[in-house]
């Protein structure tokens, strides 16, 4: 696992999201799913507490993603 989080935060841009094929085979071709699983890897290497846990609101996914709450709150629940 250690691969893909050098692989997602060494190739991290603003404007781009990482979807390797193995996430998306993972996640049977559900991009959403995809996109919301790389964020929640991204944002747990680079946001933790001392307790190693981060919070973060559906709201925000959204807006980083380009995707609506219902389909962040959908993808979560997958």
């Amino acid at each position: 696992m250690n691969k893909l989080y050098d692989y997602v935060i060494n190739n991290q841009n603003e404007n781009t999201v990482i979807i390797p094929r193995s996430c998306l085979r993972l996640c049977k071709g559900d991009y959403n799913l995809v996109a919301v699983l790389m964020e929640l890897i991204t944002y747990s290497y680079i946001y933790k507490d001392e307790d190693n846990f981060f919070w973060i609101k559906n709201e925000e996914f959204g807006l980083s993603l380009d995707l609506t709450v219902d389909q962040v709150r959908y993808s979560i629940k997958k």
